[in-house]
């Protein structure tokens, strides 16, 4: 099972949680972790048969402060990333398997985990269209989100591109090699 586990300094178990999602008495497979600026918090998002999900979590003794489904009820989309925004909120960025394989990004409010916004981005060129993946997304300190996106045109062609989105979720700028994307 997948669990998360707080150590003091000198390595001994401070808490242990298994996470659970909301619909299901299997655990929650967390694929990425991240915390908020000031420590109180931390942020996990993960995958299971009946979606994605992100939770946030008081870091002094993994009481869970909120947890929502982000996407379609489906097990094929994906969390890739958490990055905390310059506004203290999550954004969790994701592959989106029920929807051609194209990439989410889901800014949540970090008081109750409500939608601020999503947007969604797709490839539309190159040797396929399908099996790209988010992976490293990074908040600049004027709020934009930079994301790596990693794309299989075929083996051994695998290429890469950053995304720039600003705060608001509105798609900038793409540096991308050997096939293009638009935003939707």
């Amino acid at each position: 099972s997948n669990s998360i586990v707080k150590h003091a300094v000198d390595g001994s178990v401070t808490w242990q949680k298994v996470h659970y999602k909301t619909t299901s008495p299997y655990p929650l497979e967390v694929t990425s972790l991240n915390s908020d600026a000031d420590g109180d918090h931390i942020y996990i998002s993960g995958q299971a048969d009946a979606g994605m999900f992100v939770s946030k979590i008081n870091k002094s003794d993994g009481t869970v402060d909120w947890r929502r489904q982000l996407g379609t009820a489906v097990s094929n989309n994906v969390p890739m990333s958490v990055a905390i925004g310059s506004n203290g909120n999550p954004i969790v960025i994701a592959k989106l398997g029920s929807d051609s394989d194209k990439q989410g990004y889901f800014s949540l409010n970090e008081s109750d985990g409500t939608e601020d916004w999503k947007t969604v981005i797709k490839k539309t060129s190159g040797n396929t269209t399908a099996s790209t993946l988010a992976l490293h997304a990074k908040v600049d300190s004027s709020g934009n989100i930079h994301t790596v996106v990693w794309g299989d045109t075929g083996h051994p062609n695998y290429y890469n591109a950053v995304i720039k989105h600003n705060s608001s979720g509105v798609l900038q700028s793409i540096s991308d090699y050997r096939s293009s994307y638009t935003n939707e």
